[in-house]
């Protein structure tokens, strides 16, 4: 299923005009895409790494959400105990976590070179 362009299309078209951005800052190189007074050197600011992705992954799901309602999530299955009640397992669908992917890829993106916010496992490379 694919996302529901008609229910949201503002938000989906900035998510549109926002990958072209990645995509030509990738390609070209930031020094490329922005005039050389835009470029400001920042400094970065490192955050626990489950409160990094905590964060990034609640941004992403809640827009996954919105753009496919209720064929975002399938199950998956059920676990039955006597002891305990029975629990069913969800998912993302195929088609939504293709776009939660890039949705996380894209707040990612956002926080480390917008907000110079970056996780604190990249201290240890």
């Amino acid at each position: 299923m694919e996302p529901k362009k008609d229910k949201y299309p503002e938000l989906m078209n900035w998510f549109e005009f926002m990958s072209d951005k990645f995509q030509q800052v990738n390609e070209k190189g930031l020094k490329k895409f922005l005039p050389e007074d835009e470029i400001q050197t920042m400094e970065k600011t490192y955050v626990n790494n489950s409160r990094y992705m905590e964060f990034i992954d609640e941004i992403a799901t809640q827009i996954t959400e919105i753009i496919f309602l209720n064929d975002t999530f399938v199950a998956v299955d059920i676990e039955y105990s006597p002891e305990k009640n029975a629990k069913e397992y969800y998912k993302f669908t195929e088609e939504a976590q293709e776009f939660y992917n890039e949705r996380y890829d894209e707040l990612e993106t956002l926080m480390n070179r917008t907000l110079g916010v970056y996780s604190d496992n990249e201290m240890s490379l």
